[in-house]
């Protein structure tokens, strides 16, 4: 008896050893938000300058609870208003690197004063070319902006309006911000009245341009090269500084030396330095230029930096630097980025979904105002879509009369 007893117990035993639950397998999507609420504040400068941790830590376990019912692309956007809610325009998911991964739609947009165009787009839709966006699926396109801001991580609004036009391109971002019912296409509404499906994604495939070699803005002729100059109008030198980085095979520093040589001899009118769409990087590597141009007092009051919503980061940077050692006189539009702010970027890699998250570790102070958010033009000029479909470079026109 009392060896079934034993046996029966040692049934039971194992009985029970099979049937023990096993720890519940968590979401990958769980233990990377996880994984963010752990590492970002140790390793941000200050995470938690413009929102409170509790805030954060709350916003995280209600997405941590939404992820069950949320499809991958709810989950990265609802990420991404955690970050933008975090007030860091440096830190973020708005990284090539992310963007990538969502399926694009085969036209490219272009924002002006004057409203959202069509700019690039693939061979079927080539009539549509030149063509004001109005609305998306009849959602109008202030209204889809206004949403956007919600998920772009901002220090004012013209630095939404620089990310605005590729954003638009984003089926699936669309699709989860409940501003479209498809992953796969939706409808453009233009300005006309016509509407037009746009489907599928082919990034692969040939993009036709509205602006031809011979007509397009001086800004856009060589926008692919980090740097490079033109002599205008015989007497002025315009010189596109386009990134805070030197060329593989090229360096700033041999930039400049071969730019001032070639300009020895020659009587300069006007100094242009376009950095409208540099984004940053290191903002060291203009130093070549600022050091020249100290050297040429005749230059004094003729120097011009072009500055946009694009200029960001390093950008805003060095158009200070320009205006407060060499006097240059800023002319176009606000930047995107602040004169104060974070920066000196590092990445983190989530361990699942291979998502990279770019964070601050530095912060710059390069005017006493704090509360400045933007870097503001001496001359605002608009940029409007009838001059730049001719070819013609608004800021480079409003310099040339001056």
């Amino acid at each position: 008896m009392k060896q079934i007893i034993i046996l029966l117990i040692a049934a039971l035993f194992v009985s029970c050893t099979k049937k023990k639950i096993q720890p519940a397998v968590k979401s990958p999507w769980i233990e990377d938000i996880e994984f963010i609420k752990k590492e970002l504040p140790d390793k941000h400068i200050n995470l938690f300058a413009k929102i409170t941790e509790q805030e954060f830590n709350s916003e995280i376990e209600n997405l941590i609870k939404k992820v069950p019912h949320f499809k991958e692309n709810d989950i990265i956007c609802g990420l991404m208003k955690i970050f933008a809610n975090i007030g860091d325009s440096h830190t973020g998911l708005h990284t090539e690197k992310n963007i990538i991964r969502f399926k694009m739609a085969p036209v490219k947009f272009e924002i002006f004063d004057d409203g959202v165009y069509i700019t690039e787009i693939i061979e079927a839709g080539k009539q549509y070319l030149k063509q004001k966006v109005v609305a998306i699926n009849n959602v109008p396109i202030d209204m889809i902006r206004d949403s956007i801001a919600t998920i772009i991580p901002h220090d004012n609004s013209y630095f939404v309006k620089s990310a605005f036009p590729a954003m638009l391109r984003l089926y699936e971002l669309l699709e989860a911000m409940k501003i479209t019912d498809s992953r796969n296409s939706y409808h453009l509404n233009f300005e006309n009245g016509d509407d037009v499906l746009i489907r599928g994604s082919n990034n692969s495939a040939t993009y036709y341009s509205c602006y031809q070699p011979n007509n397009k803005p001086l800004y856009l002729t060589k926008n692919d090269s980090n740097y490079w100059y033109k002599i205008v109008d015989n007497n002025i030198v315009y010189l596109q500084y386009n990134r805070c980085i030197d060329m593989p095979d090229y360096s700033f520093l041999d930039f400049i030396k071969n730019l001032f040589d070639e300009l020895e001899n020659q009587e300069i009118e006007k100094f242009i330095i376009d950095i409208r769409l540099n984004s940053g990087g290191n903002s060291l590597i203009i130093t070549p230029l600022i050091e020249e141009l100290k050297l040429h007092k005749e230059l004094t009051g003729k120097i011009y930096a072009c500055i946009g919503c694009k200029t960001f980061s390093s950008g805003v940077k060095n158009a200070i630097q320009l205006k407060n050692e060499l006097g240059a006189i800023l002319v176009g539009e606000p930047t995107g980025g602040k004169p104060n702010s974070y920066g000196e970027l590092k990445e983190m890699l989530l361990p699942n979904t291979k998502l990279t998250i770019k964070y601050s570790t530095k912060y710059f102070t390069l005017l006493q105002d704090n509360n400045i958010n933007t870097l503001e033009p001496d001359y605002f000029v608009e940029t409007n879509s009838n001059e730049s479909f001719l070819g013609v470079d608004p800021y480079v026109e409003f310099i040339k009369l001056r």
